[in-house]
């Protein structure tokens, strides 16, 4: 799986972040991971929060880890097992993690490593206001992933 890493310190915009790429992607439908070997179908146009998704676009599954590990109470290693218990296919993943993840239990990056390639990491800081969704900053940031997902979950298809 290559992914991408999203990192930012607790409220820069990680979760706010996923849920505009996901709306952005069009994906055909989405599940959340609501406990720790179930994920269930929820309605597109709900909002992505701090949690575990999958969106499948056309037949490609994307892991979408909108809320950081420790947010979450869950490693990135357990995630991928699950969806690899599941027999979910994940051809791509976009994972959040805090800039400072602390001593313990969570060591996201290195985790990821067993289970794929990193095309980008994505440092994000918060944008301030309550028009932030028209900077040019959350744009580009938004267009950004959106752009490297769409390029990387097709990269395989192209004959």
């Amino acid at each position: 799986m290559d992914y991408i890493l999203i990192r930012g310190k607790r409220g820069s915009g990680k979760s706010t972040t996923m849920d505009e790429v996901c709306r952005r992607l069009k994906p055909d439908f989405i599940l959340e991971l609501v406990d720790k070997n179930i994920f269930e179908e929820i309605n597109k146009n709900n909002q992505l929060l701090n949690g575990t998704y999958i969106l499948q676009i056309g037949k490609k599954n994307i892991l979408i880890v909108a809320g950081a590990p420790p947010e979450q109470n869950i490693t990135i290693t357990l995630i991928i097992k699950i969806c690899i218990q599941l027999k979910i296919e994940i051809a791509f993943g976009i994972i959040a993690m805090r800039s400072s993840e602390g001593a313990g239990k969570y060591d996201t990056p290195n985790e990821l490593k067993n289970f794929g390639n990193p095309i980008e990491e994505i440092k994000i800081l918060r944008i301030e206001g309550d028009d932030y969704k028209l900077t040019t900053e959350w744009i580009e940031r938004v267009n950004n992933i959106v752009t490297l997902t769409i390029e990387n979950i097709y990269i395989n298809t192209v004959v």
